[in-house]
């Protein structure tokens, strides 16, 4: 069996790995707020075609981010299984070892067949 402390660093490492996905949305956003509501002229090309790639890419990260790769949900469905198939469950081995798992790796967990309850589940701050 998987030792807990193993198990919590390295869910906790997929977690921190995948932080970036939701982060890149927010500058996007107040990016092309503030070019469109502050820059001197709407009639400025440059300003226009700027502004449309901010919004066309904005659509491509949301597609490429918001999503895990294949290789994070294989290996979290594989990290799960192999837990799973040792204990009773996800959730009694996480409480029986008192680990809380943070909420990207429980999101992860859930994408792949494996929910995690909610009392095992840390909620970071919004920063």
């Amino acid at each position: 069996m998987i030792q807990a402390g193993w198990y919590k660093a390295v869910t906790d490492l997929i977690n921190y790995s995948q932080v970036r996905r939701t982060d890149i949305m927010f500058p996007l956003n107040d990016m092309a707020a503030h070019l469109n509501m502050n820059e001197v002229s709407d009639s400025d090309i440059t300003k226009k075609q700027f502004y449309n790639t901010i919004i066309a890419k904005r659509i491509d990260f949301r597609n490429i981010y918001n999503e895990y790769s294949y290789e994070i949900l294989g290996f979290v469905k594989a990290l799960q299984v192999y837990v799973n198939d040792r204990y009773t469950s996800i959730d009694d081995f996480l409480s029986d070892n008192n680990i809380k798992v943070l909420s990207i790796f429980a999101n992860i967990s859930a994408e792949v067949g494996f929910t995690i309850d909610d009392d095992n589940i840390i909620v970071e701050p919004v920063l």
